[in-house]
């Protein structure tokens, strides 16, 4: 089970499942996720990201100038098709993820603060009584 401080430092578990209730009833997943995507639009990897979609994109389309012809929905899918192909995109959107995310000591960091902040909220609660 995953550990917190209270305020006297003591070490406290918490369940897996009280965590997860608690992201979500406060919404920090999808702070979290919004503020990741934030920051990757306005990265580097964001540009190089782009160029590489859109000179797939201009390749596919010198090879079959009548893509562009054909219905959004079809074009939109063999256009995506092209990308997902190549391993290189894929491999620098996952190595971007995995930097900023599982292999990120300051989220890590962070969502440990912020897990012992909501837990001592949480607590506090309990100790009075309520």
């Amino acid at each position: 089970m995953p550990e917190v401080r209270d305020k006297d430092g003591e070490s406290q578990s918490v369940s897996a499942a009280e965590l997860v209730t608690l992201f979500k009833r406060r919404g920090l997943l999808d702070e979290l996720r919004r503020d990741q995507f934030n920051e990757f639009k306005q990265s580097d990897d964001h540009d190089k990201l782009r160029q590489s979609i859109k000179k797939i994109v201009e390749a596919e389309v010198s090879k079959d100038p009548e893509i562009l012809e054909r219905n959004r929905g079809k074009a939109t899918a063999l256009l995506e098709g092209a990308v997902s192909r190549r391993g290189d995109v894929q491999k620098s959107v996952s190595g971007y993820v995995d930097a900023n995310t599982i292999e990120s000591d300051d989220l890590r960091t962070h969502l440990r603060s912020v897990i012992n902040q909501y837990y001592e909220e949480s607590t506090k609660g309990t100790n009075n009584g309520n």
